[in-house]
């Protein structure tokens, strides 16, 4: 019982440590966004940049002190250091999330946009755009991923439960927009899952990082988006990509779970077929 009631003593303190993380850390965004960076360089745009770069400067220098604190204690398990079909399955995995997003987006579209729309794009608004969609995919991730996970993991709970919770608290944090109906739902928590799965199974944040940036990239350019400064690239689709993507997301998080089953499942029973696939 003792050892019982340390366990879940550790989850909880690493909980309110995470809280504590993410409430400094919205403060700090919170106050740099409330100034009036206009003022200061009068361009809209070099303020909405100058404010995001600025915002990064803050935050890494804190989450790199942090690295070995939120590390996943199976970061030394290396991709090269597994078995070959452990390896192939992990990269496997990581390339088909990555695959999904850009391939169901242009099987969607119904139109791009018109030679003379596109000419508009200029390369200050451009830059300013990406460092935008760069800076909240990099801020995320290493809240969700890198701080919750890591501090979670750490603690001692499973990681079965690990990404049903970062999923959770994912969604839940991004206010009522999951909410406004059955689909967003479905769309934030498949995505929020696989943002945590991808950086489970690749043991690097690199993968979710360039998944969430992918996703909020090709969001922006079917739908009006506050980080979005310039025109968009598409004009119009012909189905819902979002719905085909989180549906994809979900089968290869299945096939991926039920090989990695199956692989326990012939280890523990030492058929050879499975065996020789262990996983770290």
């Amino acid at each position: 019982m003792p050892t019982l009631l340390k366990h879940w003593a550790a989850i909880a303190l690493a909980s309110v440590e995470w809280i504590h993380l993410k409430l400094l850390s919205l403060l700090l965004v919170a106050g740099i966004m409330r100034e009036s960076w206009r003022d200061l360089t009068g361009d809209a745009v070099l303020a909405v940049a100058l404010r995001d770069l600025l915002i990064l400067a803050m935050l890494l220098p804190v989450f790199a002190l942090l690295r070995h604190r939120y590390a996943l204690p199976t970061a030394s398990t290396s991709l090269a250091a597994t078995a070959l079909p452990a390896q192939r399955a992990r990269r496997w995995y990581a390339w088909s999330i990555l695959a999904i997003p850009p391939l169901i987006l242009l099987a969607s579209v119904d139109q791009f946009a018109t030679a003379d729309t596109l000419s508009l794009v200029s390369w200050p608004h451009l830059a300013a755009s990406l460092l935008g969609v760069a800076s909240i995919a990099l801020i995320e991730e290493l809240l969700f991923r890198f701080a919750l996970m890591g501090a979670l993991l750490r603690a001692g709970m499973p990681i079965g439960w690990v990404l049903i919770v970062q999923a959770v608290i994912f969604v839940l944090t991004h206010g009522h927009a999951p909410f406004t109906g059955p689909h967003s739902l479905w769309w934030y928590a498949h995505t929020a899952f696989t943002f945590g799965l991808l950086y489970w199974v690749t043991r690097s944040l690199v993968a979710p990082m360039l998944l969430h940036f992918l996703l909020n990239l090709l969001t922006a350019q079917v739908s009006p988006t506050s980080y979005w400064l310039t025109h968009r690239t598409i004009e119009s689709l012909q189905m819902d990509w979002t719905r085909a993507c989180a549906t994809a997301f979900l089968l290869v998080n299945l096939a991926y779970l039920l090989w990695l089953a199956a692989d326990r499942w012939g280890d523990r029973l030492d058929w050879p077929l499975f065996a020789r696939a262990r996983f770290a």
